[in-house]
Protein backbone atom coordinates (compact mmCIF):
# COMPACT_ATOMS: atom_id res chain seq x y z
CA UNK A 1 0.00 0.00 0.00
CA UNK A 2 1.26 3.11 -0.67
CA UNK A 3 0.76 6.11 1.70
CA UNK A 4 0.58 9.32 0.53
CA UNK A 5 2.73 11.33 3.23
CA UNK A 6 0.92 14.43 4.83
CA UNK A 7 3.75 16.82 3.71
CA UNK A 8 3.27 15.29 0.04
CA UNK A 9 -0.10 16.32 0.42
CA UNK A 10 0.92 19.67 1.18
CA UNK A 11 4.02 20.29 -1.15
CA UNK A 12 2.53 18.18 -4.13
CA UNK A 13 1.60 20.76 -6.54
CA UNK A 14 0.45 21.56 -10.18
CA UNK A 15 3.12 23.41 -10.98
CA UNK A 16 2.83 26.11 -14.11
CA UNK A 17 5.78 26.21 -16.51
CA UNK A 18 6.89 29.70 -18.26
CA UNK A 19 5.92 29.39 -21.65
CA UNK A 20 7.69 30.99 -24.70
CA UNK A 21 4.80 31.74 -26.89
CA UNK A 22 2.81 34.39 -25.01
CA UNK A 23 -0.43 33.00 -26.96
CA UNK A 24 -0.11 29.96 -25.02
CA UNK A 25 -1.39 28.76 -21.76
CA UNK A 26 1.20 27.74 -19.26
CA UNK A 27 1.70 23.80 -19.06
CA UNK A 28 1.13 22.47 -15.88
CA UNK A 29 3.02 19.28 -14.37
CA UNK A 30 1.53 17.36 -11.35
CA UNK A 31 4.60 15.82 -9.17
CA UNK A 32 3.51 13.73 -6.58
CA UNK A 33 5.31 11.86 -3.63
CA UNK A 34 4.51 8.95 -1.85
CA UNK A 35 6.09 6.98 0.90
CA UNK A 36 5.66 3.20 0.35
CA UNK A 37 7.01 1.74 3.92
CA UNK A 38 7.91 -1.52 2.73
CA UNK A 39 10.46 -3.31 4.86
CA UNK A 40 12.39 -5.97 3.49
CA UNK A 41 11.14 -9.06 5.29
CA UNK A 42 7.35 -8.36 4.02
CA UNK A 43 6.76 -11.68 2.22
CA UNK A 44 3.29 -10.34 1.45
CA UNK A 45 4.73 -7.04 -1.27
CA UNK A 46 5.45 -7.72 -4.86
CA UNK A 47 6.72 -5.51 -7.10
CA UNK A 48 3.54 -6.45 -9.74
CA UNK A 49 1.65 -5.52 -6.20
CA UNK A 50 3.35 -1.91 -6.22
CA UNK A 51 3.07 -1.47 -9.95
CA UNK A 52 -0.95 -2.08 -9.62
CA UNK A 53 -1.02 0.40 -7.43
CA UNK A 54 1.23 2.97 -8.98
CA UNK A 55 -0.82 2.21 -11.79
CA UNK A 56 -4.60 3.08 -10.31
CA UNK A 57 -2.81 6.30 -8.45
CA UNK A 58 -1.37 7.34 -12.46
CA UNK A 59 -5.22 6.57 -13.72
CA UNK A 60 -6.44 9.12 -10.35
CA UNK A 61 -4.43 11.72 -10.91
CA UNK A 62 -2.24 11.55 -14.28
CA UNK A 63 0.93 12.68 -12.48
CA UNK A 64 3.66 13.94 -14.22
CA UNK A 65 6.20 12.70 -12.01
CA UNK A 66 6.08 10.77 -8.66
CA UNK A 67 8.83 9.85 -5.81
CA UNK A 68 8.67 6.79 -3.91
CA UNK A 69 10.50 6.28 -0.70
CA UNK A 70 10.84 4.01 2.11
CA UNK A 71 11.57 0.91 -0.43
CA UNK A 72 12.95 -1.16 2.59
CA UNK A 73 15.80 0.54 4.92
CA UNK A 74 17.90 3.46 3.89
CA UNK A 75 21.38 1.38 4.99
CA UNK A 76 22.69 -2.52 5.53
CA UNK A 77 25.73 -3.13 6.95
CA UNK A 78 25.97 -6.71 5.35
CA UNK A 79 27.41 -6.91 2.16
CA UNK A 80 25.66 -9.65 1.08
CA UNK A 81 22.16 -8.03 2.02
CA UNK A 82 23.47 -4.55 0.66
CA UNK A 83 23.43 -6.53 -3.02
CA UNK A 84 20.48 -8.68 -2.36
CA UNK A 85 18.53 -5.30 -1.79
CA UNK A 86 19.90 -3.55 -4.57
CA UNK A 87 18.72 -6.19 -7.12
CA UNK A 88 15.85 -5.91 -5.71
CA UNK A 89 15.12 -2.51 -5.57
CA UNK A 90 16.20 -2.49 -9.67
CA UNK A 91 14.10 -5.19 -10.51
CA UNK A 92 11.10 -2.84 -8.73
CA UNK A 93 11.83 -0.03 -10.97
CA UNK A 94 11.93 -2.04 -13.66
CA UNK A 95 8.48 -3.64 -13.30
CA UNK A 96 6.74 0.02 -11.84
CA UNK A 97 8.36 1.35 -15.62
CA UNK A 98 6.96 -1.04 -17.39
CA UNK A 99 3.29 -1.06 -16.14
CA UNK A 100 2.89 2.41 -16.23
CA UNK A 101 3.92 3.17 -19.89
CA UNK A 102 2.18 -0.46 -20.37
CA UNK A 103 -0.60 1.46 -19.26
CA UNK A 104 0.15 5.61 -20.05
CA UNK A 105 0.89 4.83 -23.76
CA UNK A 106 3.97 7.35 -21.99
CA UNK A 107 7.75 7.12 -22.52
CA UNK A 108 9.08 7.02 -18.20
CA UNK A 109 11.83 7.35 -16.70
CA UNK A 110 13.58 6.25 -13.37
CA UNK A 111 16.18 7.14 -10.88
CA UNK A 112 16.84 5.09 -8.02
CA UNK A 113 19.43 6.12 -5.65
CA UNK A 114 19.12 4.14 -1.67
CA UNK A 115 15.46 3.80 -0.87
CA UNK A 116 14.01 6.46 -3.16
CA UNK A 117 12.63 5.81 -6.73
CA UNK A 118 12.03 8.81 -8.65
CA UNK A 119 9.86 8.23 -12.12
CA UNK A 120 9.37 11.16 -14.33
CA UNK A 121 8.06 11.20 -17.74
CA UNK A 122 10.43 11.74 -20.15
CA UNK A 123 8.55 14.49 -22.13
CA UNK A 124 9.43 16.75 -18.53
CA UNK A 125 13.09 16.55 -20.48
CA UNK A 126 15.32 16.00 -17.90
CA UNK A 127 18.52 17.92 -18.31
CA UNK A 128 20.23 17.35 -14.94
CA UNK A 129 20.31 14.61 -12.01
CA UNK A 130 22.13 14.27 -9.22
CA UNK A 131 21.62 12.46 -5.69
CA UNK A 132 22.89 15.40 -3.09
CA UNK A 133 24.39 14.81 0.43
CA UNK A 134 22.52 16.78 2.83
CA UNK A 135 25.45 17.69 4.84
CA UNK A 136 23.84 16.54 8.64
CA UNK A 137 27.04 15.99 11.03
CA UNK A 138 27.18 11.94 11.65
CA UNK A 139 24.40 11.06 8.95
CA UNK A 140 26.43 10.63 5.92
CA UNK A 141 23.23 8.61 4.73
CA UNK A 142 20.92 11.73 4.71
CA UNK A 143 20.65 12.62 0.53
CA UNK A 144 18.56 13.70 -2.15
CA UNK A 145 17.87 13.30 -5.00
CA UNK A 146 17.93 16.56 -7.19
CA UNK A 147 16.30 17.19 -10.67
CA UNK A 148 16.12 19.87 -13.06
CA UNK A 149 13.21 19.59 -15.68
CA UNK A 150 13.09 21.73 -19.43
CA UNK A 151 10.04 20.90 -21.07
CA UNK A 152 10.00 21.85 -24.56
CA UNK A 153 8.80 25.20 -25.20
CA UNK A 154 9.88 26.58 -21.26
CA UNK A 155 11.60 29.64 -20.21
CA UNK A 156 12.49 28.31 -16.86
CA UNK A 157 13.36 24.72 -15.63
CA UNK A 158 11.90 23.23 -12.44
CA UNK A 159 13.79 22.70 -10.48
CA UNK A 160 12.84 19.45 -7.85
CA UNK A 161 13.75 17.92 -4.46
CA UNK A 162 12.90 14.65 -3.74
CA UNK A 163 14.28 12.94 -0.28
CA UNK A 164 12.32 10.93 3.20
CA UNK A 165 14.12 11.56 6.56
CA UNK A 166 13.80 8.65 8.44
CA UNK A 167 13.88 9.40 11.94
CA UNK A 168 12.95 6.84 14.66
CA UNK A 169 11.73 8.69 18.02
CA UNK A 170 14.55 7.31 20.50
CA UNK A 171 17.86 6.89 19.97
CA UNK A 172 18.36 2.82 20.19
CA UNK A 173 21.13 1.29 21.99
CA UNK A 174 24.18 0.64 19.88
CA UNK A 175 22.82 1.36 16.51
CA UNK A 176 23.03 4.41 14.80
CA UNK A 177 21.45 7.73 15.95
CA UNK A 178 18.89 7.76 13.67
CA UNK A 179 16.89 10.86 15.47
CA UNK A 180 15.85 13.70 13.05
CA UNK A 181 17.53 16.65 15.60
CA UNK A 182 17.04 20.50 15.11
CA UNK A 183 20.30 20.48 13.51
CA UNK A 184 19.44 17.57 11.18
CA UNK A 185 17.03 20.04 10.36
CA UNK A 186 18.27 23.30 10.05
CA UNK A 187 21.68 21.46 8.07
CA UNK A 188 19.11 20.16 5.50
CA UNK A 189 17.33 23.78 5.12
CA UNK A 190 20.39 25.27 4.47
CA UNK A 191 21.97 22.90 2.28
CA UNK A 192 19.35 22.86 -0.11
CA UNK A 193 18.98 26.69 -0.03
CA UNK A 194 22.71 26.59 -0.53
CA UNK A 195 22.22 24.27 -3.71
Amino acid sequence: MIRRTSAAADTAAVLPALVSDSTVQPALYLFDAYNVGWNLNDKKRTAELLGEELVALWRDHKFDAIGLSEIFEIEYKDDKIKNHVRMTRQHIRDVLLGMLQQESCCQWRARLDAHHIYIYKESLNCVKEDYVSLEVQNQPWRRIQYFVFLPVGCDLPLHVYHCHCPSSGKKKQGLTDRRFLPHARKAIVKTICNH
